[in-house]
């Protein structure tokens, strides 16, 4: 039998909740399927002793790729596992699977994961640019510099209802691009730039070159939780934001080109509740979305000099 067929057989016999070998590879090259319940399937290789510290976890569609320590030979050996979530859907899955335990390529894959996982998931429709970090990353730029000037804030994470960053005396909403030239940003909804009373706003913007730059998200928790942060709500609300623990995004490095921040006063443009009688949205409009070029504006102040 092919490969291909190995794998398919395998695949279809194994029992859920029990583990078999896929037939017929090198012993130095040995992969197995994994059948951890009735719904899903996943096929696994050891990773060898110069990845023991590999922590990946990267997901598309019904795919994920993560690393997973497995009872092997009587020892708790870190694995390299490809799964699946619909086992309905396991032949099409085989496919990848044969590229995945070739002997030809575990050398290959087990130095570069990320790289073979890129290749596939590119081509399988996932764009490169998914869950591109530096959003972000420039909120967390701009948490970390208030903790450096001593501005105790709240990162909201993917919490939608209130601005980026929260403090007692002033909010930060942050915007960040990849764009070269331009300063274009888009507002969503009439309460983004919404000022709370008895507080002040202020728009920061960043602007990112994707490059073997310094920063990166990994690189910023880092220092964030040597200001005190507690990683779990953190850890929790980069989860919810397609950042979790070993996605490939965390490593993304930048560098930071601009940083500036605004103050929204009554005299910077922006669409508001009290923009409307009453303020609310006249009736039959649901949603407001609009763009403001920040060049035909004046920032107060850099990010590296802000003093509040």
């Amino acid at each position: 039998m092919s490969l291909l067929n190995d794998i398919r057989a395998t695949l279809a016999s194994t029992a859920p909740g029990y583990r078999a070998p896929i037939p017929n590879l090198p012993t130095s090259d040995s992969a197995w399927v994994l059948r951890e319940d009735s719904q899903t399937c996943s096929v696994f290789f050891c990773l060898p002793l110069s990845m023991l510290a590999l922590k990946i976890n990267e997901e598309f569609a019904n795919i994920k790729l993560y690393n997973l320590e497995q009872h092997i030979s009587g020892s708790q050996i870190n694995c390299l596992v490809l799964h699946c979530l619909d086992h309905s859907k396991r032949e099409q899955f085989a496919l990848i699977s044969e590229d995945f335990v070739n002997p030809a390529k575990r050398i290959e894959i087990s130095t570069d994961p990320y790289g073979w996982w890129r290749t596939w998931s590119e081509l399988l429709g996932n764009s490169s640019s998914d869950n591109s970090p530096h959003s972000v990353l420039g909120e967390l730029l701009v948490w970390r510099r208030m903790f450096d000037i001593g501005v105790t804030m709240t990162w909201s994470g993917p919490d939608g209802s209130t601005h980026d960053l929260v403090g007692d005396v002033f909010d930060i909403e942050v915007k960040s691009t990849t764009q070269r030239y331009g300063k274009r940003i888009t507002i969503s909804g009439e309460h983004q730039l919404h000022v709370a009373q008895g507080k002040k706003l202020y728009l920061a913007f960043m602007r990112f070159e994707r490059s073997l730059g310094s920063e990166n998200i990994n690189a910023t928790i880092s220092n964030l939780l040597s200001h005190g942060v507690n990683s779990t709500p953190v850890e929790r609300d980069l989860d919810q934001l397609g950042h979790p623990i070993g996605r490939h995004s965390r490593e993304e490095s930048f560098i930071l080109h601009d940083a500036e921040l605004y103050e929204i006063t009554s005299l910077f443009p922006k669409i508001v509740p009290s923009s409307f009688s009453g303020g609310v949205l006249p009736v039959g409009i649901e949603k407001i979305k609009y763009e403001i070029d920040l060049s035909l504006l004046s920032p107060i102040s850099t990010l590296d000099s802000f003093i509040p």
